[in-house]
Formats: C-alpha cells, structure tokens, sequence
C-alpha cells in the first residue's frame, strides 16, 4: 500500500500500487474491499477535491467520480505533466505534490476546478533544492506543506547499507500561498 486519503463518510481510501488499483475501507469497516482493480499504471497519491476522489498515477491525474465511474483524466494548460506525483495533498481545490519520478524532482501545485472537472493552474514551487535525496510525500498543515526532503529509497543495495542509508532524514517546509 502506498498513499491514503479520508473522505466526508470517514471511508479511507489506499492505493496499491503494485496492483495498480485503489481499495476502501469503509468507515467503521474492519477490512480492505476494491474499489478500482487494475485501472491505474503505478498510483500513488490520493486526494478528495468536492467529494471526488483524485488518484495520481505514473502517466497523469485521473478522477474518480464513484465506484462505477471510468477514470477520468485531467490535463493541465499547456501541457505541464501531471504525471510522476508521490502523495498528494489537497487544501480545498488546491493540490500540492511532490513530483520525482519524471527527471528532475519538484514541488508543484495544481489548482482544479469544480468537481474536480478541470486543471485551471499548475505551476512548480520548488525544485533543485541541494538537500534533496529522493524527495517524497508530504502533507497539508494549514498554509505549509511538509515533505520528506531525502527518503532513503535508495539506503539499501542487495542487503548492503549504502551511503545514501547514512543520511539522516530530512523535513522541509514550503509555504504554500492561498
């Protein structure tokens, strides 16, 4: 299992990203049941904007507007990729994520519009910070975003402790404006 996201029912919703589906647990419920098997390439971040549910995948953005819904994607004016994200976070209908595995790692923020039905904005917030290594998943706290700056993806090769294991964990704040 990978990202989580909470919806209004109190539901928690996970992906999986090896099976590239996304499963439901829902509120007061004491097990795991599919919610979409197979639909996404790799998904990773999870985020409700206006009720729907937001899955982020290796190719883009798609949205979830129930559980026999088709994904849907979104694409962003002028063709910024929404693919790559690792977590998602949303305040409202602003999104922020971190973006690592299209090149070159970056914050970015993508503001959608009602129900989720468009990307109005995205633009990069953040990127070639040096005390990166591997930047990963942050969450939402008031007007900061806060994310794993070096993951220690990497720390480990064939059961070996490698330098990048050596580096201590690093949170970074990034001030997201309203």
């Amino acid at each position: 299992l990978n990202d989580v996201a909470v919806s209004d029912d109190g539901s928690v919703f996970v992906t999986d990203s090896e099976a590239g589906s996304v499963l439901r647990l829902p509120s007061g419920g004491d097990r795991l049941l599919p919610y979409r098997e197979g639909a996404f390439r790799y998904p990773n971040g999870l985020a409700f904007v206006d009720g729907v549910l937001l899955v982020c995948d290796a190719l883009g953005l798609q949205a979830l507007d129930g559980p026999d819904a088709p994904p849907r994607r979104l694409l962003a004016p002028g063709g910024f990729p929404l693919g790559g994200f690792d977590g998602l976070s949303a305040r409202g209908r602003t999104l922020v994520a971190v973006q690592n595995s299209l090149g070159a790692a970056r914050i970015v923020r993508i503001d959608v519009g009602p129900s989720a039905r468009s990307v109005l904005r995205a633009a990069v917030l953040e990127a070639g910070n040096p005390l990166w290594r591997i930047p990963t998943t942050g969450a939402l706290r008031g007007d900061e975003y806060l994310y794993i700056g070096n993951s220690a993806l990497d720390a480990y090769r064939d059961g070996e402790v490698t330098p990048a294991g050596r580096v201590p964990t690093r949170l970074h704040r990034l001030t997201i404006p309203s």
